[in-house]
């Protein structure tokens, strides 16, 4: 299921569930959803108990990405989870995600930085 709306000469890379950190007033909130990879951009979805949420949560150029690292994650202080990566943009700003068998999704990003 496609999340977003693809443009001329654009086309999907990858599809996964997976978790995206949101920043929220107590700090991370777990959100679960779908995340897309194009050739151009990435996408985040939210699902809720009641479905899929009806707009991305989180969208942008991959233009925009500057580093992609892995990370631990977690609640609490303590991120003993090995599931994470840090998406840091050029503008300085951090995403937080979380998904099973993270090395595809590094490599798909790592190649789009390139």
């Amino acid at each position: 299921m496609s999340i977003l709306a693809l443009e001329e000469h654009e086309c999907t890379v990858y599809e996964t569930k997976g978790d995206w950190w949101a920043d929220s007033i107590l700090g991370k909130q777990q959100l679960p959803g779908i995340f897309e990879v194009t050739n151009k951009r990435f996408a985040f979805r939210g699902k809720t108990l009641l479905g899929t949420a009806k707009e991305n949560g989180l969208e942008f150029d991959l233009s925009d990405l500057a580093s992609v690292e892995k990370c631990n994650i977690g609640n609490g202080i303590v991120k003993i989870i090995p599931t994470g990566l840090r998406l840091t943009m050029r503008d300085g700003g951090q995403y937080v995600v979380s998904i099973l068998k993270r090395d595809k999704l590094l490599e798909i990003l790592e190649n789009a930085i390139r």
